[in-house]
């Protein structure tokens, strides 16, 4: 006797670069890769174009990257870099305006 298995649609919300995206946990992560190609390839080209004149460090950026093999990893990364784009801001702002000083939240991706 087979037993009819029933799947459970679980569903999850992602944004990137401010866009919202849904999908169930049945999709590849070769469909969300797909949907998001020319988000993510236009990302890179940008990182790169301006960089052009630093490819050294482009080139030990993307090694680095490489070595991010687990997600828990991947989301220090970000944390990290949100972290001290944030702290740079603020910097900036107050040498800017001495005496002011801004809350500046680090940028949604």
């Amino acid at each position: 006797m087979f037993k009819k298995n029933k799947k459970k649609h679980h569903y999850l919300s992602l944004v990137f670069f401010g866009t919202p995206y849904r999908y169930t946990t049945e999709q590849t992560d070769f469909s969300l890769f797909e949907t998001l190609r020319e988000s993510i390839y236009s990302e890179v080209a940008t990182l790169i174009s301006q960089n052009e004149n630093r490819p050294h460090f482009l080139i030990e950026l993307f090694r680095e990257l490489q070595g991010l093999t687990t997600d828990y990893l991947r989301q220090r990364v970000l944390y990290s870099v949100r972290d001290i784009l944030a702290k740079q801001l603020t910097e900036q702002a107050s040498t800017n305006n001495p005496g002011v000083m801004e809350a500046v939240s680090p940028p949604l991706c």
